[in-house]
C-alpha cells in the first residue's frame, strides 16, 4: 500500500500523536509531479491509501484522487468525518473504494471531549453524515475507527456498535492504544487484548449480524501485517 499524507488536522485527539510530530516531512507537489510518482508506484502495487492529519483539507484531494483511479490504482480514504460534502463528490465521481473513519465517541460529549474541537457538528453530526453517505453506496466499503484506552467499558463499546447498526455496509474496528502509533501517556494506556477479544465474542453472540464485520487491532504489529490484524 502507497500512503500519501496530508499534513493538516482540524481535530486535536488526546490520543494522537500527530500534532507532537515535526511536520515538515510533507511538501507542496504539482499535478504533473503527482502523476509521475502514481505511475511509478503503480508498477510496485494498486492500493493506495490517502490520510493525514486530515485527507479532506487537502485541496487537492479530488485531483489526486482522479489521478490515481486514471492510473488504475484501488483507493482507501482515511478521514474523522468532519467533511462530508468532500466525501460525497469523491463517491459521486466513482473516487473510492474504501472510506476508513474514525468516530470519536459514543455521544456528542465524549466526541468534543476527545476531538479538541469547540463544536460537535464537527466530531459527531458531520461524522454520522459521513457513514449515512458512505453506507449508502454500495460499491463502497465502509470501516468505522473507535480507539479503546485506560477503562473503557463494554457498554460503551456496544453502545458504539449499537449507533453502527442504524447503517449498512458498515464493519466495526476496535483499535487498542498503541504507543508507536498514538500518543500515550500516564493517563492514557492499552486494554488489555483478552477485553477486546471478549467483547467481539460478546457482541457477536448477542448480534449475530456483526460476524465477520469485526476487525481489532490489538497491538502494533497489525499496523504493517496483515496476518495480525484479527478479523472477528
Amino acid at each position: 500500500t502507497h500512503s500519501i499524507s496530508f499534513n493538516r488536522c482540524n481535530f486535536k485527539c488526546k490520543f494522537c500523536e500527530f500534532h507532537f510530530r515535526d511536520q515538515q516531512y510533507y511538501r507542496e507537489y504539482d499535478k504533473e509531479e503527482f502523476e509521475d510518482m502514481v505511475d511509478m508506484l503503480i508498477q510496485r502495487g494498486k492500493n493506495f491509501k490517502f490520510t493525514g492529519g486530515e485527507s479532506t483539507l487537502n485541496p487537492n484531494l479530488l485531483r489526486d484522487l482522479e489521478i490515481v483511479r486514471k492510473f488504475g490504482g484501488k483507493i482507501y480514504l482515511d478521514t474523522n468525518g468532519s467533511n462530508p460534502s468532500v466525501v460525497k463528490k469523491a463517491l459521486e465521481k466513482k473516487l473510492v473504494d474504501v472510506v476508513g473513519i474514525s468516530m470519536k465517541g459514543v455521544s456528542p460529549i465524549e466526541a468534543l471531549e476527545k476531538s479538541g474541537v469547540q463544536k460537535s457538528i464537527l466530531c459527531w453530526d458531520n461524522v454520522l453524515e459521513t457513514i449515512k453517505i458512505c453506507s449508502e453506496d454500495s460499491n463502497v466499503k465502509v470501516i468505522v475507527t473507535y480507539v479503546c484506552y485506560n477503562d473503557v467499558k463494554k457498554e460503551t463499546l456496544f453502545d458504539f456498535a449499537k449507533i453502527l447498526s442504524k447503517f449498512d455496509n458498515v464493519y466495526l474496528k476496535l483499535n487498542n492504544l498503541i504507543g508507536d502509533k498514538h500518543h500515550s501517556s500516564e493517563e492514557m494506556k492499552p486494554v488489555s487484548v483478552s477485553f477486546m477479544k471478549s467483547f467481539a465474542n460478546e457482541l457477536i453472540e448477542k448480534y449475530p449480524e456483526w460476524k465477520d464485520r469485526v476487525i481489532l487491532i490489538l497491538g502494533k504489529d497489525a499496523i504493517s501485517d496483515y496476518k495480525s490484524i484479527n478479523f472477528q
